[in-house]
């Protein structure tokens, strides 16, 4: 993530890529918080903010809601999600692509933060 730019292309799903159009979050030096989630047959860990949404159990959900069994990813390519913890890091980024999609670590991730509690609405749409 420290190393995209404005203008690169990411795999935004199974089949596409998106190009980066912008960074809601970008800062090198500061210390964030970030949720770990393990998936088996993954050597990468995902390494998220807690109110960032990821696709898990065909929805997107804030990553504070995942829990150990779920499944992370889309359609034929999911992963199941077998540890969880946390840990502090430096460096914020958040990119934001044209289609809102970016996959990091092998999961399906939205560009946006959950930002309303038991909204009735898919906050990622």
């Amino acid at each position: 993530m420290n190393e995209l730019e404005i203008g690169d292309y990411v795999r935004a799903s199974q089949d596409s890529f998106s190009r980066v159009y912008s960074f809601s979050h970008l800062d090198h030096v500061m210390r964030a918080e970030y949720v770990q989630i393990y998936m088996q047959g993954l050597a990468n860990v995902l390494e998220i903010s807690s109110n960032h949404m990821v696709f898990a159990n065909h929805k997107f959900i804030r990553a504070s809601e995942v829990k150990v069994g779920d499944t992370l990813g889309e359609k034929n390519n999911t992963h199941k999600v077998t540890d969880i913890k946390s840990v502090m890091r430096r460096g914020v980024y958040a990119p934001v692509t044209e289609s809102g999609d970016i996959v990091v670590s092998g999961a399906l991730a939205s560009c946006y933060v959950a930002l309303l509690d038991h909204a009735p609405i898919d906050q990622h749409a």
